[in-house]
């Protein structure tokens, strides 16, 4: 049973001139009223597809050959918010572009729990977004509530998040009221921003045994800061890493807090002279970490007074 939303009039480059027009349907082909939407139905469908634990299916499009235009773009003014799920299988195939007032988040997801997340397409930021994607458990599942506050034994597969300009974060990983742990995370495009990836634990919830593929992390100040503080990393520990970085100029390609990971890691300088390539901080230990390629012109700084296996 499929929550189905399609559209019915192509987009143009510019959608807030030649925007989209979308319909959703449900799962017996009845059109849901998407009145009032700031979203253009998504959160609509999402809504219904949540709550009904129904599959999402979003049937947009690519980039037309005749004419280079993004047929398939999702105008939205206010956050799109996945509440918490259980076995569900969503593929949001479209270009998702976020305007009007800032908020902190654009893409907000909840606890979830054995489900499937693939989101196909650019996500957009303008300028004063904080952040691109926020994966943060906060409330109960809908059934398995003894879990407490958790992701876990999920799949998130996300092509392209844009922030349009040089602060914020693509990607936050954040465990400091649920935990995050034993998914699959693809990431194939954090493209600017000050962080590509961010992960933080809390004082009893962890972030712990994940695996996380990134590619294409490129043009922030940090590529991926996995612990953040001193204070926030006891609790993310036992992950394994495949990032390939390309930096902004003069910046850092990963900053690591945690311990007992598994890094396979490339810095690469293709967007400017990369200062340092991976830092140690002090409380990074008992990490096995194999370097393909580091053209930082400090490769590693070492600031941890516990064994790391650096393996260039």
């Amino acid at each position: 049973m499929n929550v189905n939303m399609y559209r019915v009039t192509d987009s143009g480059n510019d959608p807030s001139v030649s925007p989209a027009t979308w319909v959703v349907e449900n799962d017996w082909g009845a059109i849901i009223d998407t009145t009032g939407t700031q979203t253009q139905g998504l959160q609509e469908a999402i809504n219904y597809a949540a709550e009904h634990g129904h599959d999402l299916r979003v049937h947009g499009g690519g980039i037309a050959r005749k004419n280079g235009q993004d047929v398939a773009i999702i105008v939205c003014t206010v956050p799109i918010v996945i509440p918490p799920v259980q076995g569900v299988d969503w593929h949001i195939h479209a270009s998702i572009v976020f305007g009007g007032t800032p908020y902190p988040v654009a893409i907000q997801f909840d606890s979830a729990m054995n489900s499937v997340f693939k989101i196909t397409g650019q996500i957009v930021c303008p300028p004063g977004w904080g952040c691109g994607v926020q994966i943060k458990p906060r409330n109960l599942l809908p059934n398995d509530t003894f879990a407490g506050r958790v992701v876990t034994a999920c799949r998130f597969d996300i092509s392209s998040v844009v922030l349009l300009g040089d602060l914020g974060t693509c990607i936050d990983l954040d465990a400091t009221q649920g935990a995050i742990t034993g998914n699959m995370f693809r990431f194939l495009e954090p493209n600017r921003g000050s962080n590509g990836i961010r992960v933080k634990a809390g004082a009893t919830t962890c972030f712990d045994h994940n695996d996380i593929v990134a590619l294409e992390v490129h043009g922030q100040t940090t590529g991926i800061n996995s612990g953040c503080t001193a204070a926030g990393s006891a609790l993310v520990y036992g992950n394994t890493w495949s990032v390939k970085i390309f930096p902004r100029g003069g910046s850092c390609g990963v900053e690591l807090w945690s311990h007992h990971d598994r890094w396979i890691v490339s810095v690469g300088n293709r967007e400017g002279a990369v200062v340092c390539g991976i830092t140690l901080n002090p409380t990074a230990h008992s990490n096995l970490i194999d370097i393909l390629l580091n053209q930082a012109q400090l490769p590693v700084n070492n600031a941890s007074p516990h064994f790391n296996d650096i393996r260039p």
